[in-house]
């Protein structure tokens, strides 16, 4: 009886091994079930910037960042999420790989080798000083010595923060644009360094006509990616093509 016991199980596994085919197929049903890799996606980490990008009435994206990222992602083919928070969390969550992606200043990173930054930039700031039309008229950075400044939260003025906060007598920080307009309005400050397109979107005309401003330089912004994304280079070079089809299209409709 023990021998057949034997037997039948060296029959069974005889045939088995003899047929390739149900071998193979065996063998799949015992393989562990693998599931598909999901696409890659940019993580897109924004600060609040109208007309820029910022969130619309339904909560989605919206701006003019968003119109070129939405081509990029056509053309290139690489899909996107944007994702906004405050100021200074935009920030962290991009130099701590909490998300892969952002358009912006190259001096928003704290340390440049753990980012691929394009070759090109790909949108520009104009950066500005606005004064009541009561304030004294400046012409140059070197005049905002011992004024009292208003300054935004969360940006680098394209590394030239520290340059106006040791220049000012006093600082006043404030977290967005409009924030800055009511404390340059309401006398808190002399003096309140922007950016123009922003201002310019949330100014009212009875506002323009309170204050003066001088554009005293212009920020490039650049697509910023975190090197810990996977053939991060590869990853650029498809970006910056795209950037270049886009903008070779925009040209020559122009």
């Amino acid at each position: 009886m023990l021998r057949l016991f034997l037997f039948l199980p060296l029959m069974l596994l005889s045939s088995f091994l003899a047929n390739p085919l149900i071998a193979a197929e065996n063998t799949k049903l015992l393989e562990p079930m693998r599931k598909p890799s999901a696409p890659f996606v940019l993580h897109w980490a924004f600060m609040d910037f109208p007309p820029l990008v910022y969130l619309n009435e339904d909560g989605q994206a919206t701006g003019d960042l968003v119109t070129l990222m939405n081509k990029v992602s056509i053309v290139s083919g690489i899909k996107y999420q944007a994702h906004e928070f405050p100021n200074l969390r935009a920030i962290f969550n991009l130099n701590q790989d909490r998300n892969n992606f952002s358009i912006a200043v190259k001096e928003l990173v704290t340390d440049k080798n753990q980012f691929v930054i394009s070759a090109m930039p790909v949108a520009t700031l104009q950066l500005q000083v606005e004064w009541k039309n009561t304030s004294s008229p400046i012409k140059s950075i070197a005049e905002l010595k011992n004024k009292d400044l208003i300054l935004l939260t969360g940006y680098t003025y394209g590394g030239l923060k520290e340059t106006f906060s040791s220049l000012s007598k006093k600082v006043i920080n404030v977290s967005n644009h409009q924030r800055a307009i009511t404390a340059l309005e309401k006398g808190r400050g002399e003096y309140a360094l922007t950016y123009k397109v922003a201002s310019d979107h949330i100014t009212t005309t009875s506002e323009k006509n309170k204050f003066n401003h001088i554009v005293i330089d212009e920020l490039d912004l650049f697509f910023i990616l975190n090197s810990n994304v996977k053939d991060a280079r590869n990853v650029m070079k498809k970006l910056e093509e795209a950037y270049l089809s886009i903008a070779k299209e925009v040209g020559s409709a122009s």
